[in-house]
């Protein structure tokens, strides 16, 4: 009587284990929508982190050919971004080339132009621009899979 109470425990634990089902992860691809969470900075010797305000959401959205920036369900940036892939030395880098309309501006929020490196790696979007100028200026704006 015991070893049948036991194999009927032990298949009832098993039974219960194998109708886990492990949490879904969705693997992002570039075109989409991303939700920002940090933006790194660099200008000259100081560097720093930025992040999104406690209520505030900012989604990057993006498509083929067009992107939009949307800040607490309002679009603030729209426009049209290309991307492009070249090969060199045995590495691949992807550039997304944003283009602002020029009716936005930093002091209303949310800009991003210009080519932009783009790397996803552990499930974060980054995108990187380096400024041309004596200060060294750098920043990257990273953003994971939303919603």
């Amino acid at each position: 009587m015991k070893p049948l109470l036991l194999s009927l425990l032990f298949l009832l634990l098993v039974s219960g284990e194998c109708s886990k089902q492990a949490p879904i992860h969705r693997s992002p691809t570039l075109y989409g929508q991303w939700k920002w969470v940090e933006l790194d900075w660099t200008f000259g010797p100081g560097t720093g982190i930025t992040y999104p305000g406690p209520d505030s959401t900012v989604i990057l959205q993006l498509d083929s050919s067009t992107y939009s920036i949307l800040v607490n369900g309002q679009i603030r940036q729209t426009g049209a971004c290309l991307l492009s892939t070249s090969v060199f030395g045995g590495n691949t880098d992807s550039t997304l080339d944003v283009s602002d309309p020029g009716n936005y501006s930093f002091a209303r929020g949310w800009v991003i132009s210009g080519n932009q490196q783009l790397l996803i790696q552990n499930d974060i979007l980054s995108l990187t621009q380096y400024s041309l100028n004596p200060a060294g200026t750098a920043t990257v704006f990273k953003f994971t899979p939303y919603p």
